[in-house]
């Protein structure tokens, strides 16, 4: 086998490594964007598309610190089981605290609600988004 061909096959398993995680923006926040934010979940899953819905989310302070929480909703029957986590954003957009934020599971039984919050890690935050991976 030629350095290419060993090259070429490492691409491709990568590829289909990266390919196969299911990384989906939830939310988020902007307080520069109007006051009547709206949000959708985006999906590559189309059953957690169809079923997971963002019922309402709302910021806060704690001290200097941001403070988010989305109440998530599941709409079916089946219990839904993923692992979320928070982005946060300085003013410039730039991404704060990165890799500093653990994956954390959760089930959220069918036609029920679950509330997720977390705090900003430093007083530069000023947005957020909310990831799933299921």
């Amino acid at each position: 086998m030629t350095q290419r061909t060993i090259l070429a096959g490492l691409m491709l398993s990568l590829g289909a490594l990266l390919g196969g995680c299911q990384v989906n923006e939830t939310a988020s926040y902007d307080p520069a964007a109007s006051e009547n934010q709206t949000f959708e979940i985006v999906s590559r899953s189309s059953t957690l598309w169809a079923d997971l819905k963002i019922e309402d989310f709302r910021t806060a302070h704690a001290g200097d610190l941001l403070r988010a929480q989305v109440v998530l909703r599941n709409e079916d029957d089946d219990p839904e089981v993923f692992k979320y986590k928070f982005k946060w954003f300085d003013a410039a957009g730039f991404e704060v605290a990165i890799d500093n934020r653990p994956w954390t599971p959760i089930v959220i039984q069918g036609y029920e609600a679950a509330t997720i919050q977390a705090v900003a890690p430093n007083a530069s935050v000023e947005s957020f988004r909310v990831i799933v991976l299921n």
